[in-house]
């Protein structure tokens, strides 16, 4: 009885173990049925999106073409009917569509439900099936106490039999309690094949949808291939139009320079929706670029935020550095400003010396001109005049020497002039140019020396830039 009582219990964790597997099945069947209806749900988008892109030709043929009165009116309830043709065939696929998600809703459900119900019996049959071992260990000898239904096999149960007696009322009890359990077992399994009906119902439901949504696209596609008869239909119109328009008198040509205008622009409609076309396929390519950039960013992200890491730790260990650094900073700046100073006063000084120069030129075209003035043929009576007294600082603008005597010579005062005034104008520029170019000497050697000082300190500084980032 033992070994009986053992071996259904084995049957049943097996059937637990395929009830949870079956179960774990259906869950992914329905979750399967979710993602199939998910993509009819895309497809049924699809279809309105080529519904409103077949209006929208229909409007760009509507306003491209130029037919005559009661044709057009023809063609356009042709299309109008074709789009009502098409409307009701989307209404139906929608309809369609909320029956298949509430059937296969409903079949979830129902499908949940008897999962439950089945994993309830199960616990129940476990619970029964361990009280029932429990009570056949009570009914055992004291002297040896029961094993338990994992470890209990038949090797043992044999060994173990000629020490264990089990009353008669106790093995009828057991042989009810197995009877209930093997029918629960049978309900269980029922349950189970109710559930694999039910999912196989819902595929069934499911390619019933699948082809609905095929007859649909059949449907759409006879559609679009009307519209494209339409169309050809319409072409050859307006070729036959065409034809009978060169026929016509001249007052004709006007329509049909607007034909061709029409033409040119259904062209570049065209040309426009396949430039609308190229560039959805490069935002689509920019759009994988973009994700994986992402996805690199991500990477450099953790990067970064290592290496922030340990920039902190960097920056709390020279934080000691810094404040030693400020100081230098501080008397850096010092110099900085001291120089700065020495750069203004500099500018100061070069201006004062080029205003010095210019006044200097400026004498210098002054003394020329006099210099000019005296080599000139205008005072030439007055240098030939021998009892005139000729004096050079009227000649020379200034200079110490002067002539008292009688003059006798032509060229020797214009030359002694010239002479005077290039040695005075020699003077002034090695005067000042002499001054000019001590100053900025002194200047300029100071300046390098607060250069020479200020990269030293910057060398002293080290890791400032290191600090500043």
């Amino acid at each position: 009885m033992l070994q009986e009582l053992a071996a259904e219990n084995y049957a049943l964790a097996a059937a637990s173990e395929t009830s949870t597997a079956r179960t774990s099945a259906l869950v992914d069947h329905a979750t399967q049925l979710h993602a199939e209806l998910a993509q009819a749900r895309a497809s049924l988008d699809a279809l309105h999106d080529t519904a409103r892109q077949l209006r929208s030709a229909v409007a760009e043929a509507e306003t491209s073409r130029d037919l005559s009165a009661a044709e057009w009116v023809q063609e356009r309830g042709a299309l109008r009917a074709e789009l009502e043709q098409l409307r009701d065939a989307l209404q139906s696929v929608g309809t369609q569509q909320a029956s298949a998600q509430a059937s296969s809703d409903v079949a979830y459900q129902d499908l949940s439900a008897e999962l439950q119900a089945a994993q309830t019996r199960i616990r129940g049959l476990r619970a029964e099936l361990r009280t029932a071992q429990q009570s056949t260990g009570t009914t055992m000898s004291p002297s040896y106490p029961p094993l338990p239904a994992s470890t209990s096999t038949p090797a043992a149960d044999s060994s173990s039999s000629h020490s264990a007696i089990v009353p008669a009322s106790s093995s009828a009890g057991l042989i009810v309690q197995i009877s209930n359990l093997r029918h629960e077992l049978a309900r269980a399994q029922e349950s189970e094949r109710r559930a694999r009906e039910a999912s196989r119902m819902s595929s069934d439901r499911r390619e019933q949808a699948e082809q609905r949504l095929l007859d649909v696209e059949r449907e759409n596609q006879r559609l679009q291939a009307a519209a494209s008869m339409k169309t050809i239909r319409g072409d050859a119109y307006k070729a036959s139009f065409d034809r009978n328009v060169e026929q016509r008198t001249q007052d004709n040509v006007e329509a049909s320079e607007v034909v061709a205008t029409l033409e040119s622009q259904v062209e570049e409609q065209n040309q426009r929706l396949q430039d609308l076309q190229l560039v959805v396929d490069r935002q689509t390519a920019d759009h994988g670029i973009l994700s994986f950039r992402a996805d690199e960013s991500e990477g450099r992200v953790a990067e970064l935020t290592a290496q922030l890491t340990v920039a902190t730790t960097q920056r709390d260990e020279q934080e000691s550095r810094r404040l030693q650094i400020e100081a230098d900073l501080e008397a850096a700046r010092a110099s900085l400003a001291e120089l700065q100073r020495d750069c203004s006063a500099l500018r100061e000084e070069l201006d004062r010396s080029r205003g010095q120069t210019r006044q200097a030129v400026r004498d210098r075209d002054v003394l020329q001109g006099t210099l000019d003035i005296v080599r000139g043929p205008a005072y030439t009576p007055l240098v030939t005049t021998p009892t005139t007294p000729v004096s050079s600082a009227e000649t020379s603008g200034g200079a110490s020497t002067s002539h008292t005597g009688p003059v006798t010579s032509k060229r020797a005062p214009a030359e002694g002039a010239q002479e005077g005034g290039q040695l005075f104008v020699c003077v002034v520029e090695a005067t000042f140019g002499d001054a000019i170019a001590t100053r900025l000497s002194i200047r300029w050697g100071r300046r390098r020396q607060r250069l020479l000082l200020f990269r030293r300190f910057g060398a002293r500084l080290g890791g400032w830039s290191v600090f500043t980032q």
